[in-house]
């Protein structure tokens, strides 16, 4: 999938940086056998556990349950 430029200048990721990247079906049963049960934390975490949800809905035939941290909402208060 194309990085929209927008994207490339905000994160500083191009598209070069990504063309030996391993596919999404490859990689994320490793993901999912690591964080087991474990919660789930990250910065803004909503955006990446949908895209995660979404991913292992169709890669694996099932959705990503795992309990969410924000660590966004710890700074906000």
């Amino acid at each position: 999938v194309p990085i929209r430029s927008s994207s490339q200048k905000v994160h500083g990721i191009r598209e070069e940086d990504l063309a030996d990247a391993p596919l999404m079906p490859d990689i994320l049963p490793q993901f999912i056998d690591f964080i087991g049960d474990l919660p789930y934390a990250a910065h803004s975490a909503y955006n990446d556990y949908s895209f995660i949800n979404q991913a292992t809905k169709t890669h694996m035939g099932r959705g990503f349950n795992n309990h969410r941290i924000d660590t966004y909402d710890m700074f906000r208060h």
